[in-house]
């Protein structure tokens, strides 16, 4: 019987195929590890002065404070195996520290458990988790980020019109909005009933943690010993016939030049994916075009004295005027990682958009004027003020979008040369960033005959 002997052909370093990454957020980082541990050489270009994107912390008084991202749930695979393989396992710590919500102008701690709801009647509750067991059952065992697509029957739904005749009015805006703004980090409203199901499949039977040296330090583990090129702004995609990419076009200051490559991963939102190829499908080009972001500012505030609350968020009750979707104390999050006096103010949805090109100090006094409510004199105890503009802020997974990142994601595919990656199609948040930036990297290492 005849033997078949498989050879395989090793490359030497001259050999190995070159591989470009352009994006150093996490999912950009993410792609560019695995490639780089399936035998390729990787460089990484960053628009930016830092790699991190939307990942980001400030060391501030011997501590700590993040300032985009923040948590790690404990379903957030790759995540933790990143977390784990880097050997920052000693820095996850579980979150402990209350939520508080304020509602009809009383404080309530905030309930994870939804039938404890102290500020809905008895029938309310029912109401709302006989709609949320149907939403859930056909989805309890399913992984949130590498299963997401078996949301898609409720992806043409929106959120608002599907719940608020469900649930009744009082429970939409007291029990389903602060839940969108403190797992989701979004308001309600235009959301697709698929991202709610998901996200609320996600974070009500996990737990939550975060990284003592801060969440940039997963980031800054990923990028050292990596090729990563500072102020590089990519400018075009180099097409070699109508589905082919073979480079890059770089910008630095007033020269440009052209990278060649046997394959491009792109790892920046979809704003700024879409110039940057003119051979996109129609499917393609449909995606990108509607696909959208919900920017926002953080303002964080250095008090002279610490804040006397336990909480480590508090949410507002938009309903009695707050512009603020919540604010966070820091120092509350962890012990002794963030120093105290200070305070994080977040304004997400159309109120974030709609402020986010104003100036500091109007940002600020817009923020002013809620926290006097939250924290009576507290304004007149500023010391100084940072704020925080993310353009691109977290993906806005409107009714029908779940379907087309789906298609779209197919789709790219068949351009040769070409993989994308970004929260955008993968359901979002930093779970969603690294699968989808560790998908990326398997597709092209197949391609490029690497191991995997």
């Amino acid at each position: 019987m005849p033997i078949t002997v498989r050879r395989r052909r090793w490359r030497t370093l001259s050999e190995r195929p070159k591989a470009l990454v352009v994006g150093g957020g996490l999912a950009g980082l993410t792609a560019a590890h695995f490639l780089e541990k399936a035998g390729a050489d990787v460089e990484v270009f960053e628009a930016g002065d830092s790699v991190g994107g939307r990942v980001g912390t400030v060391q501030v008084e011997g501590g700590f404070i993040d300032v985009g991202a923040q948590f790690i749930h404990s379903n957030y695979d790759v995540v933790l195996s990143l977390i784990s393989e880097l050997g920052l396992e000693g820095n996850l710590a579980p979150l402990t520290s209350p939520i508080t919500t304020i509602q009809r102008g009383h404080r309530y701690r905030m309930a994870f458990d939804s039938w404890n709801v102290p500020y809905l009647s008895v029938k309310e509750r029912l109401r709302f988790n006989l709609q949320l067991g149907r939403l859930l059952l056909p989805r309890l065992r399913m992984r949130p980020h590498a299963e997401w697509p078996r949301s898609l029957d409720l992806d043409d739904a929106e959120l608002g019109h599907y719940l608020r005749p469900r649930v009744g009015e009082d429970t939409f805006e007291y029990l389903i909005r602060p839940l969108m703004l403190s797992y989701a980090m979004a308001e309600p409203e235009g959301v697709s009933v698929a991202y709610f199901a998901r996200s609320m499949a996600m974070y009500l039977s996990t737990k939550t943690f975060a990284l003592r040296s801060g969440i940039a330090a997963l980031t800054d583990a990923l990028a050292q010993g990596k090729k990563v090129h500072l102020g590089a702004q990519v400018v075009r995609l180099l097409p070699d016939g109508p589905r082919r990419v073979v480079g890059i076009e770089v910008a630095r200051g007033d020269r440009r030049e052209e990278v060649r490559a046997d394959a491009v991963v792109m790892a920046v939102p979809s704003p700024a994916l879409a110039p940057l190829y003119d051979g996109w499908s129609d499917v393609e080009r449909r995606f990108l075009d509607t696909f959208a972001y919900s920017p926002f500012p953080i303002a964080t505030l250095r008090l002279r004295s610490p804040v006397d609350d336990p909480s480590y968020a508090v949410l507002p009750d938009r309903a009695d005027g707050y512009r603020l979707s919540f604010l966070t104390l820091p120092q509350n999050k962890l012990p002794h990682c963030s120093p105290p006096a200070y305070l994080q103010c977040y304004i997400l949805g159309p109120l974030g958009a709609g402020i986010i090109d104003e100036d500091d100090d109007t940002i600020t006094g817009r923020v002013a004027q809620d926290l006097e409510r939250i924290f009576p004199r507290v304004s007149r105890d500023v010391d100084w003020v940072r704020v925080d503009r993310y353009r691109h802020g977290f993906p806005h997974f409107a009714p029908g979008a779940y379907g087309r990142a789906l298609q779209f994601r197919e789709s790219v595919r068949s351009i040769q040369g070409l993989a994308v990656a970004g929260d955008f199609i993968e359901g979002g948040l930093l779970e969603g960033a690294a699968l989808s930036g560790k998908r990326a990297a398997k597709a092209v290492s197949a391609d490029l005959g690497l191991r995997r």
